[in-house]
């Protein structure tokens, strides 16, 4: 079980997020404003799976209407697929860890967001 609560850091600010759920396979967390909100969850059948979800919303100006506020909402998140055997613990661990390495390099992740391939 994760700890309570969790903690993710945005453009260099850290959120504090408690935990709001719990299931067998699943963490929900979430900041008390609601801004932000992360779940862990896990399934297996033929295939195991390991998914961590980060959600942020927020309220802006409406560009077509300047009296008016929108909400709108971001979601990022990342599955790891895997049999249920051939991969150890570690070895899954150390595919995520190169995705995010990855992404963490240079301008890796403007770069996807950006729309490059």
């Amino acid at each position: 079980m994760y700890a309570d609560p969790q903690s993710v850091t945005v453009a260099t600010v850290a959120q504090s997020l408690p935990r709001i759920g719990m299931a067998i396979d699943a963490g929900k967390f979430r900041e008390s404003d609601g801004s932000y909100e992360l779940s862990v969850s896990h399934s297996s059948g033929r295939r195991s799976q390991h998914r961590v979800r980060l959600d942020s919303s927020k309220v802006v100006d409406d560009p077509y209407a300047t009296d008016r506020n929108l909400p709108v909402s971001i979601s990022g998140y990342v599955v790891l697929d895997a049999p249920l055997a051939g991969y150890s613990v570690a070895e899954q661990a150390d595919h995520l860890i190169a995705i995010a390495d990855w992404l963490k390099a240079s301008t890796n992740a403007l770069r996807l967001v950006g729309g490059e391939s």
